[in-house]
């Protein structure tokens, strides 16, 4: 005689194989919820990079991808509109757009600088004396940022708050420059204010 073994459980194995079909058509059906709008005309595609999204090789690559992205778009007979954003995109918008009005921040701070301390001292050497010393402050710390930050000039410390990073954050220039501007201004005014003061009370009999 021989014996048929029972090589598997038949019922099981189609139990398993509808848990898998249900599975994958939830997982589908959870995807097509949250990437295509109810009025299903758009759709929206998530890309994860294996390197640093702020990398400027990925910011390069990234605007490559929107050059591309111009072109199909512009494309004759083109039927769909495609846009890139979200995650390092909307942070390149971002940096760009700030970083463009940067040279108007200066032209107008400086412009309101000289206005308010010609009106209020009646000179012109002052508020250009005061105006060339903020430049030369945020000169000289631009470059100690760069030096220690950028370049490493620190490193030897090992020290992790003056680690070289391979650059700059794109929103530091722009907050150092309103902090320091107002900073330099305020002792400015007030050297200026009270430079006279006591000179006048080491003059009275």
């Amino acid at each position: 005689m021989c014996k048929i073994a029972k090589c598997c459980d038949v019922p099981a194995k189609i139990a398993q194989a509808e848990a898998l079909v249900q599975g994958g058509c939830a997982v589908q059906q959870f995807l097509y919820n949250n990437q295509v709008s109810t009025d299903k005309t758009i759709t929206y595609v998530s890309i994860t990079l294996n390197i640093d999204p702020f990398d400027p090789k990925s910011l390069d690559w990234l605007k490559s991808v929107r050059a591309e992205v111009k072109k199909m778009n512009s494309a004759p007979g083109a039927m769909d509109t495609y846009y890139v954003g979200m995650g390092a995109a909307d942070i390149l918008d971002a940096s760009g757009a700030a970083l463009s009005r940067f040279p108007m921040l200066v032209v107008v701070t400086n412009t309101v600088v000289l206005a308010f301390l010609a009106y209020n001292f009646g000179s012109l050497v002052l508020p250009l004396r005061s105006i060339s010393s903020i430049g030369i402050t945020l000169c000289i710390i631009y470059g100690l940022a760069v030096l220690v930050f950028q370049d490493g000039w620190l490193g030897f410390l090992h020290a992790p708050q003056v680690q070289a990073w391979g650059g700059i954050s794109w929103l530091i220039p722009l907050m150092v420059f309103s902090i320091i501007t107002g900073l330099s201004l305020d002792y400015d005014i007030f050297l200026l204010v009270t430079h006279p003061l006591k000179r006048s009370m080491l003059l009275m009999p």
